[in-house]
């Protein structure tokens, strides 16, 4: 119903998602951005009350915003790629982790679920939706926890195996 098999040559099969299955991605994505907005108003509100938490400013959402797309191409940057489907790419998570390291773990949070969107709305592999949440949203999210030492000596390096190792639990 969400997503049709295929099968080439070789035998391998692979999930393209059907017409209602691109739409309900859609949907929940266009759901999660409207979240995200009632979120950062609720936060500004609370900004205001508290001065604790302040907002993402517009120039961290556009390095966020660069970082996902300079990840998203050096993702596609294939140095081997594995029989089962693996690949190992040119640095593009520490990327994704860069934004978690400069500006903490929400923002870092923030980028990683939206890269895990991305990458599903452009390539997906969806069989369950249980795979789904843990190979693209926690994986992915995982990845903001870099964010967690960001003020501490050789930080970028412990948080950055502390979020491939999150991102690694979570995708197997």
């Amino acid at each position: 119903m969400f997503y049709n098999l295929v099968e080439n040559e070789w035998g391998e099969i692979t999930y393209v998602p059907t017409l209602l299955g691109k739409a309900l991605i859609v949907v929940i994505i266009i759901a999660l951005l409207g979240l995200s907005l009632l979120l950062a108003q609720k936060s500004r509100a609370h900004k205001e009350a508290q001065k604790k938490n302040p907002a993402m400013s517009a120039k961290q959402l556009a390095f966020c915003a660069m970082a996902m797309a300079l990840g998203f191409v050096l993702s596609n940057i294939k140095i081997p790629v594995f029989y089962t489907g693996g690949s190992i790419t040119l640095l593009s998570m520490l990327v994704i982790c860069l934004p978690a390291y400069w500006y903490g773990v929400g923002p870092g949070i923030l980028t990683g679920v939206a890269f895990g969107f991305l990458n599903l709305v452009i390539d997906p592999y969806v069989i369950h939706p249980a795979q789904l949440v843990c190979d693209y949203i926690l994986a992915f999210g995982a990845l903001g926890l870099c964010g967690l030492f960001a003020n501490k000596k050789n930080g970028l390096i412990k948080g950055y195996i502390v979020g491939i190792l999150g991102r690694y639990f979570f995708a197997v």
